[in-house]
């Protein structure tokens, strides 16, 4: 994606100085190259701030096995198909825990969620930071 940017970005400039000259031409293709661009941006530094959020998260963590349960969503559409929020039910300390999908920015539902819903599965519990971060099974 990010690649397609740039390059979309340097094939502006043909119509800029090309045979047939075009500012409009120039300025679309310049404006699709910049979203692109933009976009490629936004989930590189998305999947960084996650990945350093995850490392700091791992350092107390507790392997645990848990119960998750799969939620739809109350009023379904064509394009919920597949969508989950997981809920998940865990004991550590001798106490239970049930945690939810989500943050205060999102709503938790999610199509990778589906793959774990209703099943056994094994994640790692931060107790310092009150975290769940589900173990791939593979």
């Amino acid at each position: 994606m990010f690649a397609f940017g740039i390059f979309l970005v340097i094939y502006s400039f043909i119509f800029l100085f090309g045979v047939e000259q075009s500012v409009i031409g120039f300025i679309g293709v310049m404006l699709a190259g910049i979203i692109f661009l933009g976009t490629a941006l936004y989930i590189i530094i998305k999947n960084y701030i996650n990945c350093k959020s995850c490392k700091k998260w791992v350092q107390d963590a507790v392997a645990l096995n848990a119960i998750s349960e799969g939620i739809k969503k109350a009023y379904f559409g064509f394009s919920d198909i597949g969508l989950r929020k997981l809920k998940v039910s865990f004991k550590y300390d001798k106490k239970k825990y049930v945690k939810y999908s989500g943050t205060k920015q999102g709503n938790g539902y999610d199509r990778v969620f589906f793959r774990y819903a209703d099943a056994e599965i094994k994640i790692l519990y931060s107790p310092k930071f009150d975290e769940v971060m589900i173990l791939n099974d593979k």
